[in-house]
């Protein structure tokens, strides 16, 4: 199934604008859709309906990992793939254990 829709959640603007313009140049036809915090990304992943989530684990408000694994619970199938500067070991087992697909230490 081709992606149609992925959302970046991460609370810097720059880098999520930064990846849009990345992914937008590689795929022009996929709807980029953002979120700020984790509160947002459950909003957008209602709203929307991504086929990929690439989201920050450190956000205010709600972090990443707590985002994913109440998304996690209602929405089994939703690909989740975080984007961190923590790089450890705990941080990508214990999202990967709640269903996460993918763990990617972030290059900023």
């Amino acid at each position: 199934m081709p992606l149609r829709k992925i959302l970046i959640a991460d609370d810097h603007s720059l880098f999520r604008k930064g990846v849009s313009n990345l992914l937008k140049n590689e795929w022009p036809q996929i709807e980029i859709i953002e979120a700020a915090n984790g509160f947002d990304t459950i909003t957008q992943v209602k709203h929307h309906k991504p086929d990929v989530v690439l989201i920050d684990h450190s956000m205010p408000d709600l972090n990443g990992y707590e985002a994913s694994q109440q998304l996690l619970k209602n929405h089994t199938n939703l690909k989740i793939i975080m984007l961190t500067g923590y790089d450890t070991m705990v941080v990508a087992l214990n999202f990967l254990k709640i269903g996460g697909r993918g763990f990617s230490k972030r290059w900023c």
